[in-house]
């Protein structure tokens, strides 16, 4: 196993669960856990100048059926309705604060230091999930022994409108040594694989990065293709997503990655991403269609 201190992020969890209050900090919370017996669940949202999707994402946290649920939002000082929400929503949360932060990294690494349950899950303020999503997730972990599982991912447009099913894979472990074939917003963590490995960089890539870190240390996920988490499209990875496609690249050749299959996975992903004739300008057609080859008999 590597050393402890290669596996973290920028800044160790135990730097966030030390830091005193900022001076503007607000806060609130008032959903009990409860003591029955079951694993603590926690679901983490973060969150900026986001009133016209949190509510959908605090709803379906209200609607799961499992009941032992810690919900925490770490908001990064919202200037529109997104406090009033909080303030609304407050008995279905049990923390929440909004303050001043450095970013989607940063406020991560911040909301992961404040959860106790066994299990987390980091629920972005435009995504919502299932009503049976937690009594999944808890029932795969104590069935498999795993330190992660993860599901599928369903796009949609911001006018609600579906767009695809970006389903996840059983053998996905075997790419792990030159790309992440997770999909990112469905996956959840033990406490004892966070713990190890350290909350995220302060990068687009940053869940990349904690996989590959993951998994050099040892540690091992499932796919459960029950697992569904609804995406919204149009947010901040979207926007930014070719940046974020190439800090992958680089997290990949860090982590230990063979050159050639991630780069060559990288220009398939910009290619399928961003459909040929936009890469026809800067790629000849004969090397589209060799990618788009490639990436077909990798992923078969």
């Amino acid at each position: 196993m590597p050393e402890a201190a290669s596996l973290r992020g920028d800044v160790p969890l135990s730097v966030y669960r030390n830091a005193p209050p900022h001076p503007q900090r607000q806060s609130g919370g008032a959903r009990p856990k409860l003591d029955n017996g079951r694993p603590l669940f926690s679901i983490l949202t973060i969150c900026l100048n986001a009133e016209a999707t949190l509510e959908r994402s605090i709803n379906s946290v209200a609607a799961q059926t499992y009941d032992n649920i810690e919900y925490i939002v770490c908001d990064g000082q919202s200037r529109d309705g997104t406090i009033d929400i909080l303030r609304r929503r407050d008995t279905d949360i049990t923390y929440w604060c909004s303050e001043p932060d450095k970013g989607p990294g940063d406020a991560m690494s911040k909301v992961l230091s404040l959860a106790t349950g066994e299990y987390m899950f980091i629920l972005m303020s435009d995504d919502w999930i299932p009503p049976d999503f937690v009594s999944i997730c808890v029932e795969t972990f104590l069935r498999s022994g795993k330190d992660y599982v993860h599901g599928d991912v369903n796009g949609y447009d911001p006018d609600g409108t579906f767009r695809r099913r970006n389903r996840g894979r059983h053998d996905f472990e075997r790419f792990l040594d030159w790309r992440i074939s997770i999909r990112s917003p469905a996956y959840v963590v033990t406490r004892r694989s966070l713990e190890t490995v350290g909350g995220y960089k302060r990068t687009l890539a940053n869940d990349d990065d904690w996989l590959f870190r993951a998994h050099r240390a040892g540690f091992r996920g499932i796919y459960e293709p029950r697992l569904v988490v609804n995406f919204q499209t149009g947010g901040h990875s979207t926007k930014n997503h070719i940046k974020g496609l190439w800090q992958g690249l680089k997290y990949a050749l860090i982590h230990g990655g063979v050159p050639h299959r991630v780069w060559m996975t990288f220009l398939a992903s910009v290619v399928i991403s961003h459909r040929r004739k936009a890469l026809e300008f800067v790629l000849p057609r004969r090397v589209v269609v060799a990618l788009l080859r490639w990436r077909n008999r990798e992923r078969a």
